[in-house]
């Protein structure tokens, strides 16, 4: 096998640090390690072939502070081989931080690295930010509920880097920081996917990261449920998506913004028509009985839709109706 799966194991006694260590040593050739629920803080890292493995999955493993810091800085002398690692939903704080930028900057093989669910604080938006400047190799980068008020100086430093997928999801980031985040787009980061949801963007975070989406044009899924957005801000998200050559999910349900803008419905209709786009939610976001028409029509013409969510919008029946008939 080239998988060890040690999962569920409360009780991580000494032994069993010993059984895998020899195991380790008789099967030099496994390449992927998930320790989810296992380890108690105590526990060592060096038992484990690091120059074999690619993929190391650690969530949910109750890890703490010291022992999360062992973790970073031996995965930074990791070999080339490991190019995943998911560490989310531990109990990592700020002091973690400088580990982490250890790791990023010292390990330049890691392609996707998962943080979330760690009480990091906004020190981790510092850290990150500055330590990506001198890695080009992260393509999935994964800071979800990571305590960010802040995460300016985290998108600054992707200017120009070559990330595919960021989740800052259910960070309390402002407007300033997707204003930040806009602007590094607009300089060379061609993000393709963009999971934003429970943050605080506002209309006008929403309006700088239209810009750099429009001026990008790589986004092809993009996320911002419950992102405090009013009628404009919802309205330049969508229009600035649809100047992209292929969209495939568009989600943006929970925005209560109101009656949507004329860029709303004409970037919607683009995205249904011709971007080839699967998936829309547009619940809860104000949208009214003088818009399905239009909407109809581009529902008609829309080659690779499989999923419309227009739930909580307050439309009559005969108006369901009419989209259901498209």
């Amino acid at each position: 096998e080239d998988t060890l799966n040690v999962s569920l194991n409360y009780v991580f006694s000494g032994s069993s640090v010993d059984g895998i260590k020899e195991l380790c040593r008789q099967q030099s050739g496994i390449s992927s390690l998930s320790l989810r629920r296992t380890l108690r803080p105590q526990a060592t890292f060096d038992i484990f072939p690091w120059s074999d493995i690619k993929t190391l999955n650690m969530s949910k493993a109750r890890i703490g502070t010291h022992a999360f810091n062992v973790l970073m800085i031996a995965l930074s002398k990791a070999g080339p081989s490991l190019t995943d690692v998911d560490v989310s939903s531990n109990m990592a704080t700020l002091e973690c931080c400088s580990a982490i930028a250890t790791l990023i900057t010292s390990n330049t093989f890691i392609t996707s690295l998962n943080l979330s669910d760690n009480p990091l604080s906004t020190s981790v938006s510092e850290a990150v930010g500055a330590a990506l400047k001198s890695n080009r190799s992260i393509k999935f980068l994964g800071l979800a509920s990571a305590g960010m008020m802040d995460s300016s100086t985290l998108f600054e430093g992707l200017a120009g880097h070559p990330v595919e997928t960021l989740d800052i999801s259910n960070n309390p980031c402002g407007p300033r920081s997707f204003a930040k985040l806009g602007q590094s787009m607009s300089s060379g980061l061609a993000l393709k996917s963009l999971v934003a949801k429970n943050v605080d963007m506002r209309n006008e975070g929403a309006a700088a990261l239209a810009e750099g989406i429009r001026n990008r044009r790589s986004l092809t899924s993009l996320d911002v449920t419950r992102a405090a957005l009013g009628p404009q801000g919802l309205g330049d998200l969508v229009d600035a998506l649809a100047c992209g050559l292929a969209v495939v999910r568009v989600a943006a349900g929970d925005n209560p913004a109101g009656p949507p803008t004329p860029a709303l419905i004409r970037g919607l209709g683009v995205l249904l028509r011709e971007r080839g786009v699967r998936e829309v939610d547009l619940g809860s976001t104000g949208l009214r009985e003088a818009d399905v028409e239009a909407l109809a029509a581009a529902l008609a013409a829309a080659p690779k839709l499989e999923v419309l969510v227009l739930s909580s919008n307050g439309l009559p029946a005969a108006a369901g109706a009419r989209l259901k008939s498209a």
